[in-house]
């Protein structure tokens, strides 16, 4: 069942007679990336992050002025770079309002202009100096594009670094296994401030290990997770790496002369 929750941002601009707010709208779905965690004792309600638009949450930018002229008017709505996004129905007096919908995109959520026209005629529309702006703000979104390096093969000693992205900022967990085949946590002991990195070490009596890592972050209460592939460690590991390197770089080179090739030959 979709939890729908209205969020409406304490984000108001007045300025000169106009005013802007921008609303967003939640149903709490999982956003596109991580796999959600497990929870224990059920879904939880969405807490926190109250004020900040996620991955794919229904957003209402409203415009409203009490401006009141003698002539038509009209708010129009543009972003940052000056495109026209939307305009309202024209007001013969008193006030006016307009909105403007849109979806949380990764990664920010843009800043939108809403400006006042005045039909003044023999001149047209007119803009009355009369504007107000939303805010830009980051997106929350899932982590997600986790890369690791070196792979497949890293040799003991070999510095191990994990990536992803994500809002808010992941957290990394670090997991190694040896001869035995059972998971253990590998990075107890590590230095690393932000834990994205470590140092590839074997035991005294093991010849090779696997090591992976898991990135995860919290959104509205709900935790996702994404897991690496596993990174072999073994002496001669940095050895092996470089050698598929070498053979992969080589076939693409194949591939592009042949192309080359085919291509100045059909000309």
């Amino acid at each position: 069942m979709l939890l729908v929750i209205i969020l409406l941002i304490s984000q108001l601009s007045v300025a000169n007679g106009v005013s802007c707010t921008t609303e967003f709208e939640s149903n709490n779905k999982a956003t596109e990336g991580g796999d959600e965690a497990p929870q224990e004792g059920g879904n939880k309600s969405p807490q926190g992050d109250d004020e900040t638009a996620a991955e794919g949450d229904n957003i209402t930018y409203s415009c409203t002025t009490t401006y009141n002229g003698v002539h038509n008017t009209s708010l129009v709505w543009f972003d940052k770079q000056g495109r026209l996004m939307s305009h309202s129905t024209v007001s013969t007096r008193g006030p006016l309002s307009s909105t403007y919908k849109s979806i949380a995109y990764v990664p920010k959520v843009p800043a939108l202009t809403c400006n006042l026209y005045e039909w003044i005629p023999g001149k047209g529309w007119v803009f009355t100096n009369k504007t107000c702006n939303t805010k830009e703000q980051d997106t929350l979104y899932s982590v997600r594009s986790l890369t690791i390096w070196p792979f497949p093969y890293a040799s003991p000693g070999e510095e191990l670094t994990c990536s992803a992205k994500g809002n808010p900022k992941p957290e990394y967990s670090w997991f190694k296994k040896e001869d035995d085949g059972e998971w253990v946590r590998a990075d107890e002991d590590n230095e690393d401030e932000d834990n994205d990195k470590i140092t590839a070490e074997l035991s005294d009596n093991s010849t090779s290990a696997i090591y992976k890592c898991i990135a995860t972050n919290t959104i509205r209460g709900r935790p996702y997770f994404i897991e690496s592939v596993g990174v072999e460690v073994t002496v001669g590991g940095a050895t092996k790496r470089w050698i598929i390197v070498g053979v992969v770089l080589g076939v693409i080179a194949v591939i592009v002369i042949i192309g080359a090739i085919v291509y100045f030959v059909a000309m």
